[in-house]
């Protein structure tokens, strides 16, 4: 078919729709929190934080603190494999020019 007809009925269905962006206040149910606020701080011992830093400093080394090893071979794998691909790549692209300059 036409594709002003397939736009046309993406409009027509777009404006068919009825959207609230503002809600009275008196529709509103605002419950109370009945969680009780401790003064003591906890200590997480494994924070995201930490791992981050560790993972930029060594790849997998995040991973390792967080004690998810089996995802460690994911990372460098990944890495690997990037490098083989650039590299691989590189080489292709400097043989073609190579070719194409003689």
């Amino acid at each position: 078919m036409n594709k002003a007809f397939y736009i046309v009925l993406f409009f027509f269905l777009l404006g068919s729709q009825t959207f609230f962006g503002q809600v009275s206040s008196s529709d509103l149910v605002i419950a109370k929190d009945t969680a009780k606020v401790s003064k003591t701080i906890v200590y997480d011992p494994l924070r995201p934080s930490k791992a981050a830093f560790y993972s930029a400093l060594l790849p997998g080394l995040g991973q390792a603190y967080n004690k998810s090893y089996w995802k460690i071979p994911i990372v460098y794998g990944a890495i690997g494999t990037s490098l083989y691909f650039y590299f691989n790549n590189n080489k292709k692209y400097h043989s073609y020019r190579d070719a194409y300059k003689q």
